[in-house]
């Protein structure tokens, strides 16, 4: 009696299965995918509220602000000391040299003239007297004083800039020329070629 009741268990616990099996199967169904006219970029700038042409143009503009500012700072004299601009010009590594590249260097060609580099400069707190450009091996040195008073007291402050170039030849001081407008803009011209020489482009 015993083996016949268990025997009832089992057909029971058998037809649960069952009964289990074909309920999970009624219960998967297929999801339809519907297709939206918008970009997921699109629908989550509605979700967020922003235009996003608008929000790529500011962060396009921001960005060119950005380089335009790194570019303008490449082309500022740095103030310091006599000892910094010797050791400087020696090679020592500080903020007053900067190293050009091969892509800095295609940034600074002149549009009109696309055979020669233009370095830039703003001198107009510079007496041009003070001023002094020079190569050393693949270098180019900037140098100007700028004198100030305050009261009776006279100052004069050391200004700054080495510019490294890429190229494997010593620059030839007679290819560089400057000049010095009367807006306050120097300017330090030397042919591409020179500037890139020996580098594979």
């Amino acid at each position: 009696m015993s083996a016949s009741s268990s025997s009832k268990v089992v057909k029971q616990s058998t037809t649960t299965v069952k009964s289990s099996s074909s309920s999970s199967t009624s219960s998967s169904r297929k999801v339809s995918v519907k297709s939206s006219g918008l970009s997921y970029t699109d629908q989550m700038a509605g979700d967020l509220g922003i235009d996003v042409g608008k929000e790529m143009e500011r962060l396009r503009l921001t960005m060119s602000d950005e380089m335009s500012n790194i570019h303008r700072d490449m082309f500022r004299l740095m103030p310091g000391s006599t000892d910094a601009l010797q050791l400087t010009a020696g090679g020592g590594a500080d903020s007053f040299l900067v190293k050009m590249d091969p892509e800095a260097i295609r940034s600074c060609i002149d549009k009109a003239h696309d055979d020669r580099v233009k370095l830039n400069f703003d001198v107009n707190e510079f007496d041009s007297e003070t001023i002094n450009i020079k190569t050393v091996g693949n270098k180019i040195e900037v140098h100007a004083t700028k004198k100030s008073k305050k009261g009776d007291e006279e100052r004069s402050e050391e200004f700054s800039r080495v510019y490294e170039l890429p190229t494997s030849n010593d620059v030839d001081p007679d290819k560089v020329t400057s000049s010095i407008y009367k807006d306050g803009v120097l300017t330090i011209e030397l042919p591409v070629a020179d500037a890139l020489a020996g580098i594979t482009q």
